[in-house]
């Protein structure tokens, strides 16, 4: 079960009152700060294991959710979280950011899909945003996505927390715009070049054409 630790797990440390601490379902503590820039800087401890987490706030889902929000990053779930209506809505969000969605445990959200429930995905407005709605979606596979992209054209990494700084309403959060599924593209196979036909096919130079190749042993 997900454990929001807030800061009191480093009030031994000088600057805790910067720091905080989330510990997913498999151990793992996620420690967020600020870089000294005006930036931040994230890390991970206990991060040994091989269990797969499962989503932060993933507890909230149950067998009445209808609509589960899925947002990058630990502080945007937590601030969309108090704006739901838990008796039919959750919001989760993945160990390892926009970074690492295959690290997670999604199997409560695949159940979640069979009941039909609605998948909402609210992306930071920049690359790696796009990029983790469409591995999480592959992931997943369900029948359509819904998106709901905030601040209009912006890429500067806009998200959910700061929209709500602003507008602090959930009844004016535009309606989710319904998307097809990325399409998963196979793996490239390695150490067999041809495995699975994933392979470039070699042009041949020929001494005699289709009868003798040149560089190549011929029998006869």
């Amino acid at each position: 079960m997900c454990d929001l630790k807030g800061f009191a797990a480093d009030r031994d440390r000088p600057d805790w009152q910067s720091r905080q601490t989330r510990t997913y379902s498999n151990g793992v503590r996620v420690i967020r700060d600020r870089d000294g820039n005006g930036g931040k800087k994230i890390w991970q401890e206990n991060t040994r294991t091989k269990i797969q987490s499962k989503p932060y706030l993933h507890e909230a889902i149950h067998a009445n959710t209808k609509q589960i929000y899925i947002v990058e990053g630990e502080k945007c779930a937590e601030a969309l979280q108090p704006h739901l209506d838990h008796r039919s809505k959750a919001v989760i969000t993945s160990i390892g950011g926009s970074n690492a969605p295959r690290k997670t445990d999604w199997s409560s959200v695949c159940e979640a899909i069979e009941r039909d429930c609605e998948i909402v995905f609210i992306p930071d407005r920049d690359e790696p945003g796009e990029k983790y709605i469409q591995e999480v979606a592959r992931l997943l596979r369900p029948e359509k996505i819904n998106v709901i992209r905030l601040g209009g054209d912006r890429d500067d990494g806009y998200e959910i927390a700061n929209w709500l700084e602003v507008e602090n309403d959930i009844a004016t959060l535009p309606e989710p715009v319904a998307e097809a599924v990325p399409i998963t593209t196979p793996p490239r196979a390695t150490g067999v070049s041809d495995l699975f036909d994933h392979h470039t096919p070699a042009v041949l130079n020929w001494l005699e054409k289709d009868m003798i190749p040149a560089n190549k042993l011929t029998l006869r």
